[in-house]
């Protein structure tokens, strides 16, 4: 058999059902080759769930080791040609084997006849049965076996006839979807089965309707859900999982006095107003925290949260004073007594002084991350500014944003 294996959703199952050829049908096998991860840090995750499908049919599920690999195995049907009847009553092994959630066995069946499945534990102890009536022809058994626990099973088929296959599971114990016993006939591809055509040429042909589709889940992670091409074999495929951390957002008053406070938090598809304390569910990423109403609890900041719970603490932006002091002079570089210096702020007026006879001037503004205008004009006659006076005279402006405890000199 060749090793490669590409994905056709729908070509080769659209071309092989304008046919009516039965073509009989033997397994083989497909390995995909799983790596887990923190979508975040990119580190491995071990005992994440994985479980594949193919056109809605489960087809294997597994766990992750301590590596975050995990090593994926289902069966295909390979298509050899015209095949006949049955001529006696047979049970295929079961495959995969071991298996951790899923099986299949390839049941024949030479004649009409009513036909009783069971499934017994290493002690004897029946665990689930089923009857039913089946026609002449090929079928696929598949066993849904995931809530049961870790060991030896058998496998009876009782028809006019009886078939008895030993069957291990293996990976932990997990709730599996739908019933036990799936009874599917064999003619054109198995239902839930990949179907590989010999005759496609260089390549094989998995063909479908639906597609591959991979579910993966682990707890405290959102679960990760992808539909894959699948080539090669073995393939791989790599699962990247964003973790639930669980985040405890409180504030604090200067004095580190717990206080409840009201800030919006936001992140990469995230934004959320709180009143804390509060708990969330957040992904792994950068957050911002500021706060929405109380501007004497003013708060601007970003925090990061790396794939495990944590607890932030929010602390006050408190406004502290700057002092702006500065000396003006003329073009001629003599110091000008009397000059009008105004500070400005959303487009009033802030402050007002004047410099001394040394040309030196101070003022003090609150730093809470604002902006400020500072504005000199020349010495008014009679303490007061005339424009026509001056109209020589352009006065110079300073944008500044002074912080907390800054001392500032401006000439």
């Amino acid at each position: 058999m060749k090793n490669l294996f590409r994905v056709f959703p729908g070509i080769l199952l659209s071309l092989l059902l304008a046919s009516s050829t039965l073509m009989a049908q033997s397994p083989g096998q497909v390995q995909l080759d799983v790596l887990a991860r923190d979508h975040y840090t990119r580190t491995a995750l071990d005992s994440v769930a994985l479980a594949i499908y193919f056109d809605g049919a489960l087809l294997d599920s597994t766990v992750t080791g301590p590596d975050g690999r995990a090593l994926m195995n289902f069966a295909v049907s390979l298509l050899e040609g015209p095949g006949e009847l049955p001529s006696d009553f047979s049970l295929s092994f079961n495959y995969p084997n071991p298996f951790h959630s899923e099986t299949r066995v390839d049941l024949g069946v030479p004649e009409s006849q009513p036909v009783r499945m069971e499934i017994f534990n290493i002690l004897g102890q029946r665990v689930a049965t089923q009857s039913l009536q089946l026609d002449a022809g090929n079928y696929a058994l598949n066993l849904t076996l995931g809530h049961l626990p870790v060991g030896v099973y058998f496998l009876r088929v009782a028809g006019r006839d009886a078939k008895v296959e030993k069957m291990i599971k293996m990976g932990r114990t997990f709730s599996s979807p739908g019933p036990v016993f799936r009874m599917a006939p064999m003619g054109m591809g198995s239902p839930g089965r990949p179907v590989i055509d010999q005759k496609a040429g260089s390549g094989y042909l998995l063909s479908s309707d639906g597609g591959y589709h991979l579910r993966a889940w682990r707890d405290r992670y959102q679960h990760f859900e992808t539909s894959p091409e699948i080539e090669g074999n073995p393939a791989e495929l790599l699962v990247e999982m964003r973790r639930n951390n669980i985040v405890t957002i409180a504030t604090v008053d200067p004095d580190e006095g717990p206080v409840s406070r009201e800030v919006r938090i936001s992140g990469e598809q995230f934004t959320r107003t709180i009143a804390t304390p509060d708990t969330l569910i957040l992904a792994s990423g950068i957050y911002t925290v500021v706060s929405t109403t109380d501007s004497l609890f003013a708060v601007n900041d970003v925090f990061e949260i790396v794939s495990r719970d944590s607890a932030y603490v929010i602390r006050p932006f408190v406004p502290q004073d700057a002092e702006i002091s500065g000396r003006v002079a003329s073009d001629q570089q003599v110091f000008v007594a009397g000059a009008q210096v105004k500070v400005y702020r959303d487009g009033s007026e802030y402050a007002s002084t004047t410099t001394g006879a040394d040309g030196r001037f101070s003022t003090t503004l609150l730093a809470d991350g604002g902006l400020y205008s500072l504005v000199i004009y020349p010495p008014a006659g009679n303490g007061v500014f005339d424009p026509e006076t001056h109209s020589g005279f352009s006065p110079d402006a300073r944008v500044i944003t002074p912080q907390p405890g800054g001392s500032y000199e401006l000439n």
